[in-house]
Formats: structure tokens, C-alpha cells, sequence
């Protein structure tokens, strides 16, 4: 008997996609899309430094127009840890 794939990988084989944006409801949204992976977020270059840096994650969307910080900084900043 063949078996069928399973239509979504089990929890822990899930790409980790880290969600970047200082708008909450941008976050949500993007959140629902993607939700067939593990989502996380950060709303600030801290949080997205902190998770990058403490936590696997296979992809990152992020703003490019965060208020206080600018995507070349925190991968500048990430890249020199």
C-alpha cells in the first residue's frame, strides 16, 4: 500500500518565518497568509536582533520602512554578531 504525503509537514520540519513590522495589523495579516508555516514577530530591529541572533529562523520578511531602524542596519548588525 502506498502512502499518501501528508498534505502539511509536522510542526518542527515547518519553516520558521520571522514576520518584521511596527504595524500590528500588517503583522496579522501576513501572519494568516504564511499560515502554513511557523510564524513569528518582531516589531522592532531589538525584538528582530533578538530573535535572529537566539533563534532559528529560516526567513525573514521584513519592512523596509521601519520607523526606527532600517533593514540594512539590523543585517549590518546581524552580520557583525
Amino acid at each position: 500500500m502506498v502512502q499518501e504525503a501528508p498534505s502539511k509537514p509536522p510542526p518542527h520540519d515547518r519553516a520558521t518565518i520571522l514576520i518584521v513590522d511596527d504595524v500590528p495589523d500588517i503583522v496579522v495579516t501576513i501572519g494568516r497568509v504564511l499560515r502554513d508555516y511557523q510564524s513569528r514577530a518582531a516589531t522592532s530591529g531589538a525584538d528582530t536582533l533578538d530573535w535572529v541572533l537566539h533563534s532559528r529562523v529560516d526567513l525573514m520578511h521584513l519592512d523596509a520602512s521601519l520607523q526606527r531602524d532600517t533593514p540594512h542596519s539590523l543585517c549590518g548588525a546581524e552580520s557583525s554578531e
